[in-house]
């Protein structure tokens, strides 16, 4: 009998671990990065060599007046599923913030 009740603590514990790690990564992490996504994955090469497709990269919210030229970032495009991660190449100065003109690596 002692063997089940062990089993089931083990049972417990773990599920109790993997809803912690849950609410680690889905509520803590955002809220310090300042970013609702604050891991992303590249998925294509145009920033080769800087970074591989398939690399694994944090992402952490900034000012964005405070960003410039030669800046990494990562933004969601509305024909796009995939994160888009390039470099800054251009700011300009737009009636309702920062205008940044980006570009792969490559």
């Amino acid at each position: 009998m002692s063997g089940g009740r062990s089993i089931k603590r083990e049972i417990i514990s773990l599920i109790a671990i993997l809803i912690l790690f849950l609410l680690i990564f889905q509520v803590i992490i955002p809220n310090i990065s300042g970013v609702p996504t604050p891991f992303t994955v590249v998925t294509s090469g145009s920033m080769r060599p800087t970074l591989e497709p398939g690399d694994f990269i944090i992402v952490v919210g900034c000012d964005p007046y405070q960003l410039k030229e030669g800046d990494i970032i990562v933004f969601k495009v509305p024909w796009s599923e995939n994160m888009i991660v390039h470099r800054i190449i251009k700011v300009e100065r737009g009636p309702d913030g920062p205008i940044f003109y980006t570009k792969g690596d490559n």
